[in-house]
């Protein structure tokens, strides 16, 4: 599973989004042609690949099935058996893995608009099938991050952290302030917050800021200063300074 999100996913186009008449109890299939995430609500149905390894997917869980696998699919309780089957930009080497949301809802949600728009064929009616495949993937790397931390401490910090990215272009943040927000006080918030960034809380605020400036620059619509501006910063030269230490080049050069 990390293998499949070690990287920025680029999808190119989706095949598929629909839901899946069940037919035969047990179906083969060769080299499968696009990756996919399959599940069903209701029901239940085993994977048997051809390394030997068997996969559950049913009510609460989701299946991603890789491009050119082989594999065999039972079904051992019918359900509404929904899938969503993509192509993307590189070769994606990974196993397949059973994904288990702590929210399903949102999921099932996902499954079935795309199925209604997919069905709909009215104009525009892949892109939107990729952006809510798009939305799909945000919504499972989000829930893994917190699986491989302790999502219990996260939700202490997530006070300030929704603050962090929904301000940090309009005020000068200060860490007091936001450690309070958690009620928490400045030095365990400042630990807290390093065990989930690797980071500082000011160095996390800063790459935001930076990140938003770049894209700003790079855009070609905005002015060196207009970016800066727009990105959180009132002082021209420390600007310029940070801009430089994070790129190797001055932002005034960084657009051309």
């Amino acid at each position: 599973m990390k293998n499949f999100f070690s990287r920025d996913i680029v999808v190119t186009r989706i095949h598929f989004a629909n839901l899946v008449r069940e037919g035969i109890n047990i179906c083969v299939h060769h080299d499968r042609k696009f990756h996919g995430f399959a599940t069903v609500f209701g029901g239940t149905t085993l994977y048997r690949f051809e390394d030997g390894r068997e996969l559950v997917a049913g009510d609460g869980a989701i299946i991603y099935l890789p491009q050119h696998s082989n594999y065999t699919n039972e079904i051992l309780k019918r359900g509404s058996c929904y899938c969503i089957n993509f192509s993307i930009t590189e070769e994606v080497y990974s196993d397949p893995f059973i994904f288990a949301p702590r929210n399903m809802s949102v999921f099932e949600t996902l499954f079935k608009t795309a199925d209604r728009y997919w069905v709909a064929k009215r104009e525009g009616y892949e892109t939107k099938c990729r952006a809510i495949l798009y939305d799909f993937l945000y919504h499972m790397k989000s829930e893994l991050t917190l699986d491989y931390t302790d999502s219990r401490k996260f939700d202490i910090i997530a006070p300030a952290v929704n603050y962090i990215h929904e301000r940090y272009t309009l005020e000068l943040l200060n860490i007091a302030d936001l450690a309070a927000m958690c009620g928490i006080s400045h030095e365990y918030f400042r630990r807290l917050f390093r065990s989930f960034y690797n980071t500082t809380p000011v160095a996390y605020i800063n790459s935001l800021k930076l990140a938003r400036a770049k894209e700003l620059i790079e855009s070609g619509l905005y002015t060196v200063n207009e970016a800066a501006l727009a990105s959180g910063y009132t002082d021209m030269s420390h600007f310029s300074r940070q801009f430089k230490k994070a790129t190797g080049i001055a932002p005034s050069l960084y657009g051309k």
